[in-house]
């Protein structure tokens, strides 16, 4: 289990985990955790200061490097000077679809269910428009803009080869890692922390919440931002236009 947010004995240079929302931050969080036994801070609003030394790893879903909160104000903190960064990339369709569920859900929202070909209505399409749009420049910034070391972690990668995913962070980030420590990585610790969704809201086919005019449009964002990244393995997540 990760210790309490107490100070670390040895301060470590701060590690960005960013992401667009909604592509797995939590359970990587959770396993970063089960490797290192420090606590993920969050660089938020209304959170201790990521660089007070209680932790090292910096959730974050920023195109910046701002630091966020009162506290980080009080002790004249303005930005997070990160040594390298881990960037998790995740289906965009599907990235969409969890967060759009997760402040749904946070905000108390009733999620339609599919009727007569239409799902989530003219408020879900505009939060695919603007989250298509974030998803590119979130993928850009951090792959491109940020000019120190970046681990690049498929989301789906960590889902089929934990084992070998998980080796390779921890190399990144400096820890060192045994058989045990791995096995953690699949306790109830990391597994129930994983966002919850009733089954309608995740397990729907794609194609009935993306009509053909979205698939065409973020279709084309992955396609540029393949091209912007040089990662060909983006172009596994385009769908066809035509169902």
């Amino acid at each position: 289990m990760p210790l309490s947010a107490g100070l670390m004995e040895n301060k470590k240079p701060l590690v960005a985990l960013a992401s667009f929302p909604g592509s797995g931050n939590t359970m990587i969080r959770r396993i970063i955790e089960s490797l290192t036994g420090i606590l993920v801070a969050t660089n938020h609003i209304s959170t201790q200061c990521s660089s007070s030394g209680f932790s090292f790893v910096i959730k974050t879903h920023a195109t910046n490097f701002k630091a966020g909160g009162d506290d980080c104000k009080n002790l004249n903190v303005k930005s997070l000077n990160y040594f390298k960064a881990i960037y998790i990339i995740r289906n965009p369709y599907k990235a969409m679809l969890a967060e759009y569920n997760r402040s749904n859900k946070l905000q108390g929202t009733q999620i339609p269910l599919i009727s007569n070909g239409t799902y989530f209505g003219e408020r879900w399409k505009q939060f695919v428009e603007h989250g298509t749009i974030r998803w590119k420049e979130t993928t850009i910034f951090w792959i491109n803009s940020y000019k120190k070391p970046v681990h690049i972690l498929f989301y789906e990668n960590i889902l089929k080869d934990r084992f070998r995913e998980v080796y390779h962070l921890a190399n990144f980030i400096g820890v060192n890692i045994t058989f045990k420590s791995l096995l953690c990585t699949f306790s109830k610790y990391v597994e129930k922390e994983k966002r919850q969704f009733p089954n309608q809201a995740m397990e729907v086919d794609l194609f009935d919440i993306y009509d053909s005019g979205m698939r065409s449009k973020i279709n084309s964002v992955i396609v540029s931002t393949m091209k912007a990244v040089y990662l060909k393995q983006l172009k596994n997540y385009i769908l066809k236009e035509n169902s």
